[in-house]
């Protein structure tokens, strides 16, 4: 599988405030020699979760961040800066909000519609949610078991490139 989902936990202590949609910097200061490159990741969970941030990457081929991320392994240290970025849920909230996404670009999101339905909000949310294949659809059965407790949450799931899959097949742009 070529996407992953990783949970960053932080030291004892250390306290990590940010706003659902907000991002953080990965620094790879070993990976080219004299220079610090970074590069950006949305932060997949909610605020209200506290001591750790889940990410999720996909791996790109002769990718420098993602190649040497699949080479960590539980206990190693990874060098983050943030939160930063203003993509966050607006105020007062609309009645009606739609979430569009493929692969990993519903980090984001996940981390806005955990803390809508935490606080309750009355508003219906559509989460329409692309991926190329089945394998690769991130968090399926936690957005399905979300529904289920919160009927205002409604994810629509579709493949483009299914092999098993019987759901939708249409592009998001197409599902919206």
């Amino acid at each position: 599988q070529e996407t992953r989902h990783f949970k960053l936990a932080f030291p004892p202590g250390a306290q990590f405030d940010f706003e659902a949609g907000q991002f953080v910097n990965l620094i790879l200061e070993q990976q080219v020699p004299g220079k610090t490159v970074k590069r950006p990741y949305s932060i997949a969970s909610p605020p209200i979760w506290k001591g750790f941030i889940d990410l999720c990457w996909k791996r790109v081929e002769g990718g420098l961040a993602t190649n040497w991320l699949w080479t960590k392994q539980e206990g190693d240290t990874l060098k983050i800066q943030g939160p930063l970025g203003r993509f966050t849920l607006k105020r007062p909230l609309p009645k009606t909000i739609v979430f569009v996404s493929t692969g990993t670009g519903i980090a984001p999101f996940r981390s806005m519609i955990h803390v809508l339905l935490d606080e309750s909000a009355p508003c219906e949310i559509w989460n329409i949610f692309g991926n190329r294949y089945e394998t690769d659809i991130l968090y399926y059965e936690e957005f399905q078991e979300l529904g289920t407790k919160h009927k205002n949450l409604h994810t629509v799931f579709t493949v483009s490139r299914p092999k098993n899959w019987t759901g939708e097949t249409a592009y998001v742009q197409h599902m919206l």
